[in-house]
Formats: structure tokens, C-alpha cells, sequence
């Protein structure tokens, strides 16, 4: 019997170790709980930094356009602008190395990010503030997307094309990207004020009222091109 005792003491000693250690730990946290950091908010994407106002076009005639606004808002007529430009589905084929492109997506809370789609723009300044190269009507393409989550995520001039893959020079390097149906490829060019049409979703810097003219829109056509 005193034997057997003896090989008890051991593990016996051992679970009142490992008790104490389990209660100093506890004691510890529930000490500490109130000083925790709390888990990190949400993360919310940051807002457009060039305001826009979008109209949906019902009916484009010679003599102007008939825009609707919000849900429950009035159609207004207005006068068919002089500068529009036209964001319109492209392939990789039609882009060239200089060509600016804008990665629209979508962040999530961890700040991993889903590709929504590709906006190419030939004709384009230096990037602003928030990485997007615009247009020289002032246009990135994000104003014409339908979801207020999505922003452009980073962007930079087209280094190579090779078939459905397009290399840019971006912020910290070669980025590679794939033209598919789930990132489609977009071009925002300058058009004829006839390209307008019914249907186009129309960008503008500011809000229009009835008989306005505005100096430049974004017309866009949403319908995704096949590469």
C-alpha cells in the first residue's frame, strides 16, 4: 500500500501544479479583462474623394436627354452636353503600354480585397490622392459603378499585354492581372455627344436641374465585352 501511495504523490503533485498555473491565469484575466484591447471595428472603406452625381438616361433625343434620378425623384430634360466621355466594355487587345487602369473592387474587414472589375483610360493624368488615374474629363470610372462599396482599390499605367493578361507598373510593383468574366475590362474614352443613348447610366460633378447643360458627363455602358 505504501508503494502504490508513493507512485501517486508524483502525478498528484503534478495536477495541483497544473491547477495553480490554470487558476494564475485566470486570476490574471479576470484582473485584466476590463484593460483588453477591444477587437477592431469594421473596417469601412473611405468615401469618394471627387463628389458625383449619377442619372439613368430614359430617353436620348436630338433635342436632349431625359434623365431619372433616386427612386421617387422627377425626370428632368436637359441639353446634351459638349464634352462626353463614354465608358464603354473593351477587350485586352485594345489596350497599349501607357494605358492607365483602375482595379475596382471590393474590401473586406481584414483589408483583403475581391476584383470587381478593370478600367482603362488612354488619355489620363497622374494619379490623385486616393491612386486612381483619371480621365481628362476627371472621370476614374468607380462613379458610374452601381455598388457604393466597391472603390479603386490601386491602379497603374500598362507595362505588357499578353493575351488576357495585363501587367502594370503599380505603387510596389509588377501587378498581374486577368481579364474574365468576373473582372471585365472597361475603357473610358472620348465620344461624340450622339453617344449618348437610352439606357447609359450618366455621371456628372454636380446636380442637375431641368434645361441644365452640364460641361462634361461619363456616359456608361455596362454590358461587359467578351476578351
Amino acid at each position: 500500500m505504501a508503494a502504490k501511495n508513493s507512485r501517486l504523490l508524483p502525478v498528484a503533485a503534478a495536477a495541483i501544479g497544473l491547477a495553480t498555473i490554470l487558476g494564475v491565469v485566470f486570476l490574471a484575466w479576470y484582473l485584466n479583462r476590463d484593460t483588453l484591447p477591444a477587437p477592431p471595428a469594421t473596417f469601412q472603406p473611405p468615401p469618394p474623394t471627387v463628389p458625383y452625381y449619377t442619372y439613368n438616361v430614359k430617353d436620348a433625343g436630338q433635342d436632349g436627354l431625359v434623365l431619372s434620378g433616386k427612386a421617387g425623384s422627377a425626370d428632368i430634360r436637359i441639353a446634351r452636353p459638349a464634352t462626353v466621355e463614354v465608358m464603354a466594355p473593351g477587350t485586352p487587345s485594345q489596350l497599349q503600354p501607357g494605358d492607365w487602369v483602375n482595379v475596382i473592387g471590393i474590401i473586406d474587414e481584414v483589408r483583403n480585397f475581391s476584383i470587381r472589375t478593370l478600367v482603362a483610360i488612354p488619355e489620363h493624368g497622374p494619379p490623385g490622392p486616393d491612386g486612381a488615374g483619371r480621365s481628362t474629363a476627371g472621370f476614374s470610372g468607380i462613379e458610374v459603378r452601381a455598388d457604393p462599396a466597391e472603390r479603386v482599390i490601386q491602379g497603374g499605367e500598362v507595362i505588357r499585354i499578353q493575351g488576357n493578361q495585363v501587367t502594370l507598373a503599380g505603387p510596389s510593383g509588377e501587378l498581374v492581372l486577368t481579364v474574365s468574366a468576373r473582372a471585365p475590362l472597361f475603357r473610358i474614352t472620348a465620344a461624340e455627344p450622339a453617344a449618348i443613348t437610352s439606357g447609359d447610366r450618366l455621371v456628372v460633378g454636380e446636380a442637375l436641374a431641368a434645361g441644365a447643360k452640364p460641361p462634361a458627363v461619363l456616359a456608361g455602358k455596362l454590358t461587359p465585352a467578351v476578351p
